[in-house]
Formats: structure tokens, sequence, C-alpha cells
């Protein structure tokens, strides 16, 4: 789990670039943690894993979809 919401953005945020630039595979958690200019530990203090990361980036893009029909459907 994520702690704190600025942070969770932040990793959120960093995470999907990296992903969409070097792709999930070509993504290590060393790199993430490069670009927040922490520790890999410390990323670990906020996220299990790098599965982790990507579960909740593709949860939070399925959400924003399913909000998305939802107001589609109401008009």
């Amino acid at each position: 789990m994520l702690v704190g919401t600025d942070r969770k953005r932040e990793i959120l945020s960093v995470s999907q670039r990296l992903f969409k630039e070097k792709g999930y595979s070509g993504t290590s958690v060393r790199d993430i943690s490069r670009e927040l200019n922490i520790e890999p530990a410390s990323l670990y203090s906020h996220v299990k894993n790098k599965e982790d990361i990507l579960d909740q980036i593709c949860f939070g893009i399925a959400e924003k979809l399913l909000l998305a029909i939802d107001e589609v459907n109401d008009i």
C-alpha cells in the first residue's frame, strides 16, 4: 500500500511515464526510485513491488473509464 496521497500520485506518475518510455519489463524499481530521488528500499516502504505499482495504475485508469461511462449514460 502507498502512504500519503501526494507521494502516491508522484510514484504512480513517474512509474507510468517510465513504463511508457521503457516498457514495463524495461523499467526497474531502481529506475523508478532514481527518478524519485529516493533509495529503492524507501520505495518499498510505499509499494509491495513493481507489479503493485502497475496494478494501481491500471485500476486507476479503469476507474476513470467507468466514471466516464457512467457520465455518458447519465446524459
